[in-house]
Parts: structure tokens; sequence; C-alpha cells
């Protein structure tokens, strides 16, 4: 008898029962990686631009303080500009002297010992020596007092370099004799009274030192007056109190413009003391004598810094003014030169019981060469 399988209870599948598929690890799902790498390319992502960031508000912090910077300068050189353009307006002759007084500025180291040869090397004065006794000043035979007989050898032995060194610095400028031991120059050249000065000239033969005698700079007054410790053989220059617009005059000095390129002067300030520049003239006629005090004589010979304190003189050789300052017009580009009065420096060397020669009758041969 054959027998049959046994029919399916109710609710049972007559189908065998499939296992279950096996699930993987964690570590082992591809979803999780994917999700770990974007994770870590997003942390990535994030510290460049986190270190990005810092390193721009670095740069902006730095431009900011630069910028800061940047604009205070510009306020110390807009102020420098201002004073240094009212200096030239007011007297463009003593603006070394407002040089010498500006403040430190930043990237702007001027010397303020700088001189006018070799690009500007640093002027060096020698310290002051006795004079050997057993020398006798050099001087060329034909710029001896009693050989003297033209305006230009006068001029060439009493005119004279002035070198001076202060607590301001050092300073360069004109002078002349007005006695054998005696030289005449503006105030802002000596600098200050307790300045040590000296003076040269080719006449002189070497670099002569003194010490400033009489001072003063005040009510338009600009005056000083060297003693020497010797009395060199020089024929001092006449002063003469009267000044004419139309008159032909001279001036006679050392401007740096032309007194830099002098192979000598080079060699004075490198320490050769018996080495003297030529002494430079330029002539024109008076404009007008402005009733100031003191009076200026303005003039069309033309000066520059270095011919302060030198001689203006008329045709004889005598001195009717001191070469004291320009003036530069600004739209025109016009230059006025200025000396004071000799009739002022006449009472200024009388109220100090200072002695001079005053003009007398012609004695040499005008500058034109024309007998008198």
């Amino acid at each position: 008898m054959t027998q049959t399988p046994d029919a399916p209870h109710a609710g049972q599948s007559a189908t065998p029962t499939a296992a279950a598929p096996a699930v993987p690890p964690w570590h082992r799902r591809p979803v999780f990686w994917s999700l770990l790498l974007l994770l870590l390319l997003a942390l990535f992502a994030g510290w460049i631009v986190w270190t990005q960031w810092q390193a721009a508000q670095a740069r902006n912090a730095e431009l900011a303080a630069l910028a800061e910077k940047q604009r205070a300068n510009n306020e110390l050189y807009e102020a420098e500009r201002a004073r240094l353009q009212a200096a030239l307006k007011d007297d463009p002759c003593k603006a070394k002297d407002a040089l010498r007084a500006s403040p430190a500025l930043p990237g702007l180291t001027p010397d303020p010992t700088a001189g006018p040869a070799d690009g500007g090397e640093a002027l060096r004065i020698p310290p002051p020596q006795a004079p050997d006794e057993k020398t006798e000043l050099k001087q060329d035979a034909k710029t001896k007092p009693h050989e003297i007989g033209n305006v230009a050898a006068l001029m060439e032995q009493a005119t004279v370099m002035v070198l001076s060194q202060s607590s301001r610095g050092v300073g360069m400028g004109s002078g002349f004799f007005i006695a054998p031991d005696l030289v005449f120059t503006n105030a802002h050249v000596a600098m200050e009274p307790s300045a040590q000065v000296f003076v040269c000239n080719k006449a002189t033969g070497s670099l002569l030192p003194g010490r400033v005698a009489a001072f003063d700079n005040a009510n338009g007054r600009d005056y000083a007056v060297i003693r020497l410790g010797m009395k060199p053989d020089i024929r001092p220059l006449a002063l003469k109190g009267q000044a004419r617009r139309t008159d032909r005059i001279s001036a006679w000095g050392f401007p740096g413009a032309v007194t830099g390129g002098d192979p000598k002067f080079a060699a004075l300030i490198k320490g050769d003391i018996t080495a003297a520049p030529e002494v430079v003239f330029t002539e024109g006629t008076i404009s007008v004598v402005l009733e100031r005090k003191p009076p200026l004589i303005v003039h069309s010979a033309v000066i520059s810094q270095g011919n302060s304190g030198g001689p203006l003189v008329d045709e004889h050789g005598a001195v009717i003014g001191i070469n004291t300052l320009i003036r530069l017009d600004g739209e025109s580009y016009r230059q006025s030169s200025m000396a004071i009065v000799a009739s002022d420096i006449i009472a200024f060397l009388q109220e100090l019981g200072i002695p001079f020669t005053p003009a007398a009758e012609p004695s040499v041969a005008p500058a034109t060469g024309r007998k008198e």
C-alpha cells in the first residue's frame, strides 16, 4: 500500500524556508567609508579655508598698520614741506639753517655737514693749528697790499671763505677783511657766537683759525665779526655808506654752485689746509635801495648759497653792502639778490668800537680798467 505525504497543516507554506542573508560588519560597508572620506574632505577644506582666512586677516592688519604709518609719515612730510616752503619764501639764502633744524623724517637722512664737492662729501674742518712761527704766510706778490692797483687784485686778497663749526653743524660762506685781523661776515654764516671759525683764501696761504668777536642777528641785522689770532699781510676793504640806484656793482665770494667744482676746495675739505679755492666774481647794477630797517640793496649780480657774508662793492672796490639773501619769485622764476647796506654796518661797528677803514677817494682802478 502506497503512502502519500502528509498534507500541510493550515497556515504552513508548501515550500521549504530560505536562509536570511548575512549582514556585513560596519567596517566592511562601502557607504561607511564613503561617508568617512567625505567628512575628512570637508574637514580638510574647512581647515584650508580657516588658515586662508587667518592669513588674510593678518595681511589686512599689516596693511592697515602700514597705511596708518604711511599716513603719519605723509603728515610729517607735508608739515616739513610747508615749513621749508615758508623758509624759502622768507629767505632762501638761509634755507640751510632751516634744513639743519629739520626733524628726522622716515626714509630721509640728510647729512647737515654735506658739502657741495665730490657729490656731497661731508665737509671736514681740520682741528685748529697754531701757526708755525718759522713759516711766514704765503702770499702772491701781485696781491701784496702796496702793489694792488686794480679791483680784482684787491678783492682776491681781501675776500675770504668762512668755515664755521658749531652744535648746529658745519657752515660755509664768504667774508671780507675790514682790518688786518678782523673779518666781517653774516651771523648765519658764523651760526652762533661760540662757533669755531676758520677763514682762507689764496692770499692768506693757509686756513686761519679765529673766534667770533661780535654777533648780531636781531632787528634785521645779520652780522658777525671774526677776530683772527694773527695779522696776515692783507689790505682791508673800505666801507662806503652810499649806494644809489643804477650804480654798477660787483659781488665777490664763494658760491657753492661754483666753488663745489673747484679742485682746491675738494682738497681743502679733505684736510689740505693750504688749499684755497678761487674767489668768484659777478657783476650787475643796483635796482633799488629798499628803505627799511636796515635798508636793503636789491641788485642784479647773481649770488647763491655760499655768497652770504661776501662783499658787494662799487667800481673802485669800496664795500657798499654785504650780500645776505636772495628772494625767488615762484611765478616768474626771477631771483632778486639782496645786500644789507654798508651804512648800517658802519653804524654797527661804531656802536661796538670795532675799527674799520672808511672809504675815501678811489685809490685803485675801477673794475672796467678805466683810469681815474
